[in-house]
């Protein structure tokens, strides 16, 4: 494997503290770290396995777990206080990792004299005595260990948006959730969460949700896409397979009950693999090939158009690319992705004059998971949405389908799939 910026570092600065061992798998307590914040700020390594390192950032600060390949930066797989990004001092002078006596991992920001604890692992008291990086089967786990290695925390129990191997997500308590941004290869960056996606495992189903204005809605299932014949209802886990690098499903005893299959890409080793939800919404795997570069392996919604937002508010998606629908305008004439306007300003709900405007060939992913679709006419489906005025209610759009007699009402249009079916309307309240 080659020698990255990271590993560079960790041998230059680690060495003073370290002599004997540089990149030391486990570290005892007490320990303190401390590097300068800022964009300059350089990360130093402060637990090493063969593929992985724990390192103290500074850009903003955050203790990270990066698995090491042939890039200049490590792979992002984990980063304290993914889900309180809001709460880290972007102005800080300094960042301390610290491993109290009392066995508390702890990330300190110093900002002109003044310490936030930006996290913690909350895990005094509990006779731990070391941190480690787990090293048998070298799956990039963090641990807190008693004298007897007992692990009392782990950072496997923190879901973020990465799944790695021997991880497991539990069902209907643990969700994965997707960062602000995809990795980039030469980029140092800290992911932070979107609040936008969300993988659940839900009575034995993986199911994909957004989340644009706080509340949920499905828009994928594994159950009624790749596992329509599997008998999901003992299903008590995912995690990755490690003999073959593919996600499966768990019985509570531990038996694989299915799997997505072997990664496609035969050079790689399945430990160096993970699953993740991203930052657009749709589900993958990434294999690491030959120690070199990361590779999409699967992908769970391979038409562009089912992701809930691939053409942003009120945009259409038709074979993979964006447009408007008729009289309307892109919001961004150079970025068809960032969604649709009218020419005309719409009316307020107060005004007590909006209309609806019909466009025929329309619906969109979330209809086919909608469980609170109404079988109704067309014209108590538009009477329900237009609601009370002046408030109006709470929808803005409403989609039928003429065929089914089936309504549905949404609060927010965000992609319109473009179909074949003229009996299948959108209604936008204008």
């Amino acid at each position: 494997m080659a020698i990255s910026m990271w590993t560079l570092i960790a041998a230059v600065v680690v060495a003073v503290a370290v002599a004997a061992n540089a990149q030391p798998v486990s570290r005892l307590a007490p320990y303190t770290a401390t590097i300068t914040a800022g964009k300059t700020s350089a990360p130093l390594v402060v637990l090493k396995t063969q593929n992985y390192i724990v390192s103290l950032e500074g850009n903003p600060c955050a203790i990270t777990i990066r698995h090491l390949f042939s890039s200049k930066v490590a792979h992002l797989l984990w980063t304290s206080a993914y889900h309180y990004s809001s709460i880290i001092p972007l102005n800080a002078n300094t960042c301390t990792l610290k491993l109290t006596s009392g066995g508390n991992l702890q990330l300190i920001a110093l900002t002109r004299g003044f310490p936030t604890t930006v996290w913690t692992s909350l895990s005094t008291g509990m006779g731990i005595v070391k941190m480690a990086l787990e090293n048998k089967f070298d799956s990039g786990e963090l641990q807190l260990l008693t004298a007897g290695n007992v692990i009392k925390y782990s950072s496997f129990q923190e879901k973020e948006f990465a799944l790695l191997p021997r991880q497991k997500i539990s069902a209907n308590t643990q969700t994965l959730v997707a960062p602000d941004k995809f990795f980039a290869k030469d980029n140092p960056q800290i992911l932070f969460s979107g609040h936008r996606y969300t993988m659940m495992l839900v009575s034995g189903d993986l199911i994909l949700y957004s989340t644009f204005k706080q509340i949920g809605k499905q828009y994928w299932s594994l159950k009624k896409t790749l596992a329509k014949n599997v008998d999901i209802r003992f299903v008590a886990s995912a995690s990755i397979v490690p003999s073959v690098g593919g996600i499966g499903l768990y019985k509570l005893d531990g038996t694989l009950l299915w799997t997505f299959g072997k990664i496609s890409i035969g050079s790689s080793n399945p430990h160096d693999t993970y699953l993740s939800v991203d930052p657009d919404g749709n589900l993958r795997t990434y294999v690491l090939v030959k120690g070199q570069f990361w590779r999409k392996d699967f992908e769970a919604i391979t038409n562009v158009c089912d992701l809930p937002d691939a053409c942003g508010p009120y945009g259409v998606c038709n074979n993979g690319k964006c447009s408007c629908l008729p009289s309307w305008v892109p919001i961004d004439s150079k970025d068809s992705k960032k969604g649709c306007k009218t020419q005309a300003p719409m009316k307020t709900c107060s005004s007590g004059k909006q209309t609806f405007r019909s466009y025929s060939g329309y619906d969109q992913v979330y209809n086919k998971y909608d469980w609170r679709g109404l079988k109704i006419s067309k014209a108590e489906c538009e009477f329900r949405c237009y609601g009370r005025q002046p408030t109006c209610g709470n929808c803005s759009a409403y989609f039928y389908d003429d065929n089914t007699k089936m309504c549905y009402l949404t609060n927010e249009v965000r992609t319109l799939r473009k179909v074949t079916d003229l009996k299948k309307t959108v209604n936008v309240k204008v």
